[in-house]
């Protein structure tokens, strides 16, 4: 709420009063909500404490001010289940940063339910976000008068951000960086043992859990850690240690292993590139403990391995028969709901390692690593033996007889291509087999010997799309591979010769060597080094600090000038020269109807305007595009052609009616910062949409587009994406295209 915001504590009622100038149409209005971040569980939400706002034009409906503020607020409610070190994080710390941070401190909290011992237990935090003393709503009888406030916590994710949904597109990375520094921690990053072998032992600690699922034998779990070269850090999370005290001894630790539970939340402490090792127990809890703890892992740039226990290491066998569903059906204890569920296998349960077992999964280097916790894309490297059957759609990983491989037999299954959440996308995208074989009689003899690196992925999913074959392949293969210096080759599956043609110098520039059509291949291919997947992070983006050697957009448009041998780097200043203008026009939907009228406009402005026509020959494409200071267009594939601007270019938006600023921000906005490129964006109103020839003034496609964004993404894309061409106001334009001539002398 932006204005005249009243907070009335122990009335629970906060008062917004709209100014009669104001065009809002919320007048008169009254909503009731509750400010904890788990509205969808019922039995908790009923001890959250409601609180009503009330919409008026009149002051006079409205308390008198009582103490007035400068200052946003932020309104939210402590109960809930915070006192549980997880739900403490995630249903409100991390929520909180999301909310707050973007005031850095400039920002007053106000907290309904206000529990003084968890207020106390986390004070460091809450005065890195806010410079003044926290208010207790329910106790406050003074009427609180603030600019703006936010009732209410933005919450994404499990333990977890989304940045293309947050202020400022912060990120756990940024969360656990705050964290560091509001418990003054000293590690930025773990050790490397690659980069440097003498350095001191990885600490590694391993967190004692001292009610359910304890690790029974962690002495010998301690010992056994410690003969492979690890300093072994044993650490009970109790409340005989402040959450400061707690923190100073994870990030001084490079790894960190517990059994799944709330302790785990401490991953957020550790260093950057640590270890998170969850100890997942008996009974189908995968799935559930890569969603807490695996996922936001990787989210914070964490590496992250799990370990599942057998049967044998769990102590329900000493509770129940081994012919009881406990042990031989979990998943019909699941579909008993989660009460049923988590008495037995959360409560009853503690584990019992099988220090063989899990020396060899889970603690010793592995020839095979792979990493299932990314949103986008799972990925495995493989060091050592590596064997690929192509026409068996397998690949095998063979250790040495001479030494005890980290997986016996073991088989993983993969799809290489990075949008994994996507089911349409997925299923054109065929699947391989990876196994893990420890005798070489078993593994197909070898056929043909490469001694360069491997990638092995897939350029089917959605590549036909302009956007996503760079979203998907090129960017993710560039970091993946570019690192190589050339020394690699591409190993292919759903093999497209005629796009892989049309994107050649890409491939060309990436490896020295010919592709290899993998589903074609009647070989074994052996290599001494395999990468089965891409790594990927956002939408057309590149994530630098996991990146090899920081890779970053920058970078990656770098290569790709030299990959098409374009001349200009950068934009210098236009001077007397009139700066180049390209127009994306699109020829099917979200077309440009009144284009030659925006040519007109542009002209007079001093741009000499450049409406190419769609070209089969991306190169000499991209040169058209290297030569311009300044593109626009309709939100599209097309606008994918910012890959060949010059640095400090101008990139215009036009954003289709529809309510889709956070798609386009998310596919051209933030990438074309991470580029250097200057960003501009136009959002149509409703009469330059030619949606006003097709519906009625009164329909949701006007009175509420949200409603037909909540049907989901097909009937958003037919009507927003598909039915609706432009037709720009020349007035209401006429300044975007001003303000990018003013980037362009600056």
């Amino acid at each position: 709420m932006d204005g005249d915001v009243r907070i009335h504590g122990n009335f629970s009622s906060i008062y917004f009063i709209n100014s009669i100038e104001s065009d809002t149409s919320v007048t008169n209005e009254t909503w009731q909500v509750k400010p904890y971040t788990r509205k969808h569980d019922r039995n908790l939400m009923e001890r959250i404490r409601e609180l009503t706002i009330a919409s008026s034009h009149s002051p006079f409906d409205a308390p008198t001010c009582t103490v007035n503020h400068s200052i946003p607020a932020v309104v939210f409610a402590t109960e809930g289940i915070t006192g549980n070190f997880y739900h403490a994080f995630t249903d409100l710390l991390i929520p909180l940063f999301i909310t707050s941070r973007q005031f850095d401190g400039e920002v007053q909290f106000l907290i309904s339910q206000m529990l003084i011992r968890w207020v106390h237990k986390y004070e460091r935090i809450l005065k890195k976000l806010s410079n003044y003393e926290v208010i207790d709503l329910d106790k406050e009888v003074k009427v609180h008068c603030y600019p703006h406030a936010i009732v209410g916590l933005h919450s994404h994710k499990p333990l977890s951000i989304e940045p293309s949904r947050a202020p400022n597109n912060y990120s756990m990375v940024d969360f656990a960086k705050f964290m560091r520094t509001a418990y003054a921690l000293d590690r930025d990053s773990s050790i490397s043992l690659r980069e440097n072998p003498r350095t001191n032992k990885p600490r590694l600690l391993i967190i004692a859990r001292n009610r359910t699922r304890q690790l029974v034998n962690i002495d010998e779990v301690a010992r056994m850690a410690d003969g492979l070269g690890f300093e072994v850090v044993l650490e009970e999370g109790s409340s005989l240690r402040t959450v400061g005290q707690f923190a100073q001894i994870v990030n001084s630790c490079d790894v960190m292993m517990g059994v799944h539970g709330a302790g785990l939340t401490n991953s957020i402490f550790l260093p950057t590139n640590g270890v998170l090792i969850q100890v997942v127990p008996f009974g189908m809890l995968e799935a559930a403990s890569m969603v807490d703890f695996g996922i936001p892992a990787g989210d914070m740039k964490l590496k992250y391995l799990q370990y599942s226990i057998s049967e044998e290491e769990s102590t329900l066998i000493e509770l129940y028969p081994r012919d009881h569903p406990v042990l031989r059906d979990p998943k019909s204890l699941h579909k008993q709901g989660w009460s049923v569920l988590s008495k037995i296998y959360l409560r009853q349960q503690n584990v019992r390692l099988n220090v063989t077992r899990s020396e060899d999964s889970t603690l010793e280097k592995k020839p095979m690593m792979c990493d299932f916790s990314n949103s986008r894309t799972d990925i495995c490297e493989i060091e050592g033996d590596v064997r690929i059957s192509g026409k068996n759609s397998s690949i095998f990983s063979v250790s040495s007889p001479e030494t005890d491989g980290p997986y016996e037999n073991e088989t993983w299954r993969i799809k290489p291509y990075p949008r994994k959440a996507d089911k349409q996308a997925m299923s054109n995208v065929k699947e391989l087999t990876l196994k893990s074989l420890s005798s070489f009689k078993e593994a197909p003899q070898c056929t043909d010997r490469y001694d360069v690196p491997a990638v092995v992925f897939s350029v089917h999913g959605f590549t036909g799309n302009y956007f996503h074959a760079f979203t998907d392949v090129f960017v993710p293969l560039f970091e993946t591979a570019h690192g190589f210096n050339g020394e690699v080759r591409f190993v292919i599956t759903d093999f497209r010769a005629r796009w892989i043609h049309r994107f050649l110098p890409i491939f060309k520039s990436l490896s020295r060597y010919d592709m290899i059509d993998l589903d074609n291949n009647d070989g074994v291919l052996c290599f001494p080094r395999a990468i089965v997947g891409l790594k990927s992070h956002n939408e057309l983006s590149i994530d630098a600090s996991p990146s090899p050697k920081g890779y970053s957009m920058v970078d990656f448009l770098r290569f790709m000038r030299g990959a098409y041998s374009l001349k200009r780097d950068s934009v210098a200043a236009v001077g007397i020269r009139r700066p180049r203008l390209l127009i994306i026009s699109r020829e099917r939907t979200r077309k440009l109807v009144n284009v030659k009228d925006v040519i007109r406009l542009a002209e007079k402005l001093g741009y000499q305007v450049v409406v190419p026509r769609a070209q089969k020959d991306l190169a000499q494409f991209s040169r058209v595009v290297n030569s311009c200071d300044v593109m626009m267009g309709v939100h599209g594939a097309g606008l994918t052609n910012i890959v060949f601007l010059p640095t400090n270019a101008v990139l215009i938006q036009i954003v289709p009616w529809g309510g889709l600023d956070w798609v386009v921000r998310t596919c051209f906005g933030e990438p074309s910062k991470e580029m250097k490129l200057q960003y501009l964006e136009y959002s149509i109103s409703e009469e330059e949409s030619t949606l006003i020839e097709q519906y009625p003034r009164d329909h949701a496609v006007f009175t509420d587009p949200a409603s037909i964004r909540k049907r989901g993404w097909v009937p958003m894309k037919e009507v927003f994406l598909d039915k609706q061409d432009v037709n720009l106001n020349l007035s209401r334009f006429k300044p975007v295209l001003e303000k990018a001539l003013e980037l362009l002398h600056t």
